[in-house]
């Protein structure tokens, strides 16, 4: 069972793997966990009498249901906040620029892929070519804000504003890399980014995820020169 356990484990021993409690990478552990649990529970026969052995599993069994019932959750939740995103989003007539998705709810998979996918099945109309989606974070709560600040003309400064949740690294931030004819990135970190729109015309819609749905942004013209 050892060697089997080891065996299964090759695939993924690169990547997040666990058992229990990470909506993400249960999916690894599946395999392997048949060969630990069955191992385990040999080992716990040899070591501990009935009685004991009885109570041990029925922690294991508890301990394993309430994980399963929070990731259920997460994914219940996670699940709400898509779809009332994409049966009230409207893109622009033009193009449409996403400042910022939700790429995860504590671990459950939201908006990573399909957005543009999503919105033109909800339309009924092809917007595939005319979203673009500038970065991806994580949430924690349906109440975790982002704070979007004008700096300039046609200048942002996108900032996460709940403790925990960060931007991705640098080759994870965007769909693809930025081009440099619409927009600019510049001044990043884990929290926060700034965004210059080069090229915005009068149909084009700016939005930002922020507090459980996507919020229109318009330019201040007086801050125009700041």
């Amino acid at each position: 069972m050892l060697f089997a356990f080891y065996i299964s484990l090759i695939p993924v021993i690169n990547l997040e793997t666990s058992f229990i409690g990470d909506s993400q990478s249960d999916r690894y552990g599946y395999l392997p966990s048949i060969f630990f649990i069955i191992l385990f529970v040999y080992l716990l026969n040899k070591l501990f009498d009935r009685k004991i052995l009885f109570a041990i599993i029925t922690v294991l069994v508890v301990w394993f249901y309430a994980a399963v019932q929070v990731i259920n959750t997460n994914w219940s939740i996670g699940n709400s906040i898509v779809y009332t995103i994409l049966k009230t989003f409207q893109p622009a007539t033009g193009d449409t620029y996403v400042i910022n998705l939700p790429d995860n709810y504590n671990g459950t998979y939201m908006l990573r892929t399909g957005f543009s996918d999503g919105v033109s099945l909800f339309q009924k109309k092809n917007y595939t070519k005319q979203i673009k989606v500038l970065s991806y974070h994580p949430i924690q709560s349906i109440n975790d804000s982002v704070r979007i600040t004008q700096i300039g003309e046609s200048t942002v400064q996108v900032e996460l504003l709940a403790l925990f949740n960060r931007f991705y690294f640098m080759e994870k931030l965007f769909v693809k890399n930025p081009n440099p004819q619409l927009y600019t990135i510049s001044e990043y970190s884990n929290k926060s980014f700034v965004v210059q729109f080069n090229k915005l015309k009068p149909n084009d819609k700016l939005y930002y995820y922020s507090r459980g749905k996507l919020n229109r942004y318009t330019f201040d013209n007086k801050k125009i020169g700041a």
